[in-house]
């Protein structure tokens, strides 16, 4: 099981950030990291893939999703801890994180 402090050491500009009392460096490095999963879904196009490459990038995609609810964890607590307990183990459908908006 991961843990914030796993994420800490992974991500030291993130956790240096934070230490210094920098919380809007560490919400863009946030940010940052999102672009790049974004991105890298864009990139291996999942929609179009099936057997062990699909497998293979929902995997990686899901292991950076929860490293990115860690990330946001001082931001959004609640949120956060959704995230990572239906991504951490197993991809669990659950309730709509943010309510549509009409």
């Amino acid at each position: 099981k991961v843990t914030f402090n796993d994420i800490l050491k992974k991500h030291p500009e993130y956790e240096k950030a934070l230490l210094d009392y920098r919380l809007s460096d560490g919400a863009i490095y946030t940010v940052k990291q999102i672009s790049k999963l974004n991105q890298y879904i864009d990139l291996q196009k999942p929609w179009k893939q099936s057997g062990q490459n699909l497998i293979k990038t929902v995997t990686s995609a899901s292991k950076k999703i929860v490293e990115i609810a860690y990330l946001v964890m001082p931001f959004i607590p609640n949120t956060a801890s959704k995230i990572i307990k239906q991504y951490e183990n197993t991809i669990k459908s659950e309730e709509p994180l943010f309510p549509r908006i009409k």
